[in-house]
């Protein structure tokens, strides 16, 4: 009785071992492809909805304000730029802004588009900025480049100052975002004043 008591204990002992290593490899698989985008989950997330926004209310962060600092290490066009993160050099698209084309293989160089890229060029080459994401609009577009908003360190809004200076349209892609409102009334305002690609002598 006592030998089929002792070969019973063995016996649980390897089924619970058995099931807590097979739990513990299931964990270990969830984390990994938790992290397979890590560049894109140190950035923090704002969430559309927040009432500010939605009345148009100036969104802008205060100067100063603390987080993580990314060097931009190429501007590509105007809405897209390179910066370092960590050890990965990652491709940035600026949510709810395009500008002209400048660097599309299947399009001719837009009008305005040179003025748009020269203008991001003068905001962003070499310097540091705090990217943003927002959860409404997912981590990454169907070319693989992060989605975010980006301020520089004097706290500019870049996407909005594009939008404000003509460099840019809003533009909404498919699901609206945080600062949707704001960026339309920026455009508004920029057509109203004639800035940038909407002067009359801008695209003739």
């Amino acid at each position: 009785m006592s030998r089929l008591i002792a070969v019973l204990g063995v016996g649980v002992v390897l089924l619970a071992w058995s099931v807590l290593g097979f739990n513990g490899s299931n964990r270990q698989d969830t984390s990994q492809a938790a992290g397979a985008h890590p560049a894109a989950a140190a950035l923090p997330e704002v969430a559309s909805g927040d009432a500010s926004a939605a009345e148009g209310v100036d969104a802008r962060p205060a100067q100063g304000r603390p987080g993580e600092w990314y060097r931009v290490e190429r501007v590509i066009d105007g809405d897209t730029f390179v910066v370092r993160i960590g050890d990965t050099f990652e491709t940035v698209r600026l949510v709810g802004v395009d500008t002209p084309e400048t660097v599309d293989p299947r399009k001719k160089v837009q009008c305005f588009g040179a003025e748009a890229s020269a203008a991001a060029a003068g905001m962003l080459a070499g310097k540091e900025v705090r990217l943003e994401r927002d959860k409404s609009q997912g981590e990454r577009d169907r070319y693989g480049r992060l989605l975010a908003y980006a301020y520089l360190e004097d706290g500019t809004f870049v996407n909005l100052r594009l939008i404000e200076e003509g460099f840019a349209h809003e533009y909404t892609h498919a699901v609206p975002y945080m600062h949707q409102a704001l960026f339309k009334d920026a455009e508004a305002r920029a057509r109203e004043e004639g800035r940038g690609l909407w002067a009359e002598e801008a695209c003739r």
